[in-house]
């Protein structure tokens, strides 16, 4: 088990890097609105309702995570219900009008928030309050995607040759292990067998977890599809 201090610990570096993702997702959202009113498009409006709808995602995750311990297939349901909604409002016309002023480089370098997934790793795994068979697969995952997450945003912001198939390499590669974290859970299970999952490792799968990672890279890939399909210059 973990003690009070770790607990502290891993719980306000959760909550700091869940402040730094609204953070960084509010400069993009707001420097695109902005290029967009110099163009005599206001989408302010827009602008702040999904702000407002990812602000609200992540108090919400946060605060079911401490109120309402849960097993992870019970939260099943819930994590897949934010990935349905984030695609199916990416074709509402004035997100999709922000998507196409947001380059892709810092898109895919945001990713490198999950590299916070080491914690499943250090303390989870360490402490035994996960299962090895689940902590290895989505710690490791989630570090190699943080990881990579910098050389391919640089790669996409330089445009060097094949910078599009690496963006959607890391996608795919991000999504699987979103995929398989889950899955090991199902197989080997999520928490250890005497211990009652709560927060902060319950605020991974409701917020930072497969939710919001999935969500970032089905964003960046439509992102990037809607720039070629307009046929705009890459600023990234």
């Amino acid at each position: 088990m973990l003690s009070i201090p770790q607990v502290y610990v891993v719980s306000a570096f959760l909550l700091a890097v869940g402040v730094f993702v609204l953070l960084a997702c509010a400069s993009l959202v707001g420097a695109a609105s902005s290029r967009l009113r110099m163009r005599g498009k206001d989408l302010g409006i827009a602008s702040m309702a999904l702000l407002s709808v990812v602000a609200f995602w992540f108090g919400t995750g946060v605060g079911a995570s401490i109120a309402i311990p849960r097993s992870f297939d019970v939260l099943a349901p819930f994590i897949a219900v934010p990935i349905v909604g984030a695609v199916l409002i990416t074709w509402v016309p004035p997100i999709r009008t922000l998507l196409t002023e947001i380059p892709t480089a810092p898109l895919v370098a945001l990713q490198t928030y999950r590299a916070a997934g080491g914690v499943f790793l250090y303390p989870f795994l360490a402490e035994g309050y996960l299962t090895a068979g689940f902590a290895w697969p989505a710690g490791v995952g989630d570090v190699l995607t943080g990881l990579l997450a910098l050389p391919v945003g640089w790669m996409a912001w330089r445009q060097v040759r094949g910078w599009r198939w690496a963006v959607v390499s890391h996608a795919l590669f991000g999504i699987a292990d979103l995929i398989v974290a889950p899955a090991a859970a199902a197989v080997y299970g999520f928490a250890a067998p005497d211990v009652e999952p709560a927060f902060p490792v319950m605020s991974i799968p409701l917020f930072f977890g497969p939710p919001l990672g999935i969500v970032l890279h089905l964003v960046t890939l439509r992102g990037l599809w809607l720039r070629e399909r307009v046929d705009r210059p890459y600023t990234d």
